[in-house]
């Protein structure tokens, strides 16, 4: 099984919910999260390293992933190793995505009992950046479901680029 991550919004409409637009990214996120959580239907998938898929929340997992994802595209672009703390109770788990060429290596360490098997995996950088772009335009959609003045603040501003243009495609 390949490592996999994605956002499926469900029954997603406007919530009526106002952000403060001043908030910094990472707030921005976590109140997001709590509020796309209310969704019926709404999931946060990570998958791979031998489990099928991880007990993940979109409160709190998808949020801690999406604090750190623009950190992580930065640095798969420019090519440089990068660690993701998956922080949260009974995951505690950090991905560490290190490139090479065309393709890259994702190392899996847990801090739980559970013990990733495999521990490492190999993805094609092209369908990493993918994958995470549609991650990232399916997650900004959704806030401008929610509300649609957060279309007009990055990053969500340039991710809609991406699910408008079908930009996540490239790579």
């Amino acid at each position: 099984m390949a490592f996999r991550v994605a956002y499926e919004s469900g029954d997603l409409g406007n919530s009526g919910h106002s952000f403060d637009l001043t908030y910094d990214y990472e707030s921005l996120v976590m109140e997001l999260c709590q509020v796309l959580a209310k969704t019926e239907g709404a999931r946060f998938i990570l998958s791979g390293f031998g489990r099928e898929p991880w007990p993940m929340s979109v409160d709190y997992d998808m949020s801690v992933f999406l604090e750190q994802l623009p950190d992580l595209l930065e640095n798969l672009e420019s090519g440089d190793l990068f660690g993701l703390d998956m922080y949260s109770q009974g995951t505690e788990t950090e991905l560490e995505f290190s490139p090479d060429g065309d393709e890259l290596t994702i190392r899996c360490s847990s801090r739980t009992a559970w013990v990733p098997d495999p521990a490492t995996e190999r993805l094609g950088h092209g369908p990493l950046l993918q994958m995470l772009r549609k991650l990232a335009a399916d997650f900004a959609l959704g806030a401008r479901t929610v509300d649609p003045a957060l279309a007009a603040i990055e990053p969500f501003e340039q991710w809609l680029t991406w699910a408008d243009t079908g930009a996540e495609r490239k790579h």
